[in-house]
């Protein structure tokens, strides 16, 4: 019997040198989606916003709200994803954050106002149209 050669493709390098990992990685003998591994990642990444926007599915958000924003969105969940929202300051006015359409915060919610420096959510993935109400403080939810 002789002995075999066993090659595994490696990862394409892009023009920055980088490489991209699609499809399942193996840490150990734990099998993970490479994208549930990038949430995981990136959850702790904070990023601030002071305009009407796009949150981040994973990470942390710090608002500063000024006289008010309305029409914050926040997507689906995605696997792996941990996001805190946090309202970091305000002068007047609320911040009103809302789910995509089909997506709830708790299975009946889909939108969260902030009124007051300090309210935060912090939310996890419970389901691909459900995020998972980890802790919350002086946020209010209501179905619109």
């Amino acid at each position: 019997m002789s002995n075999v050669k066993n090659y595994v493709d490696q990862p394409g390098l892009d023009s920055d040198n980088a490489a991209h990992i699609e499809g399942t990685v193996y840490l150990g003998s734990v099998q993970v989606a490479a994208n549930k591994l990038a949430n995981v990642v990136i959850s702790n990444d904070i990023t601030e916003y002071s305009s009407n926007s796009a949150i981040d599915v994973s990470g942390v958000a710090m608002i500063a709200g000024g006289t008010g924003l309305a029409n914050m969105t926040l997507a689906a969940p995605e696997e792996g994803c941990s996001c805190e929202i946090v309202l970091e300051s305000i002068t007047s006015g609320d911040v009103v954050v809302t789910t995509a359409s089909g997506v709830t915060f708790d299975g009946t919610n889909n939108t969260a106002t902030f009124d007051a420096s300090g309210d935060f959510l912090r939310l996890g993935y419970k389901s691909a149209t459900e995020y998972k109400i980890i802790e919350n403080n002086s946020v209010a939810l209501s179905s619109v």
